[in-house]
């Protein structure tokens, strides 16, 4: 290697190396945030609540269709009843 690919690797080193900086950073603050807003200290714990939330939310949707047929029957029978 001749001196100007020396200092073209160098200078792409010291890009990845500030590269790699700045996405620590990043990475801190958004693990900062995950804790503050969700008390979650891991990604292996948000995933984990993420889990439990879409287990929640399946529950709560079925129960909102059942909901829906169970009053969708009972205004049908109403209005049979008030064409009879």
């Amino acid at each position: 290697m001749n001196k100007s690919e020396l200092l073209e690797l160098k200078q792409q080193i010291e890009e990845t190396s500030t590269e790699v900086t700045k996405l620590e950073a990043r990475k801190d603050l958004l693990m900062e945030q995950l804790k503050k807003d969700h008390g979650c200290t891991t990604v292996k714990i948000a995933e984990t609540r993420i889990k439990e939330m879409e287990k929640k939310i399946d529950k709560l949707d079925e129960q909102i269709h059942e909901a829906t047929e169970q009053l969708e029957s009972q205004l049908n029978g109403a209005d049979t009843e008030s064409e009879e």
